[in-house]
């Protein structure tokens, strides 16, 4: 089985809400090297993370963790649906 590899949205997000990476690794409870590599791709998320990042930033994790296959313009959409003004 092979893993799916994600676009991480988390950055854009926290950056919306005037949220730090730290304050949301704390509060995930992964460490910052972790975030970063999520970012990078060179991570998967775990589900137990994907779920946890869900629930902190009260989003859903399809808006977080997009597929890698989609389109930046897909992605900013998601993104922009989903945070409130």
């Amino acid at each position: 089985m092979t893993a799916t590899a994600y676009r991480c949205t988390i950055p854009s997000v926290l950056a919306e809400q005037g949220r730090s990476v730290v304050w949301f690794c704390r509060r995930v409870g992964i460490s910052r090297a972790l975030f970063y590599r999520w970012q990078d791709g060179s991570r998967v998320p775990v589900t137990r993370h994907r779920r946890r990042a869900s629930e902190v930033l009260a989003l859903p994790e399809a808006v977080l963790f997009v597929p890698s296959e989609s389109h930046t313009s897909d992605i900013v959409a998601l993104v922009s649906e989903a945070i409130p003004a």
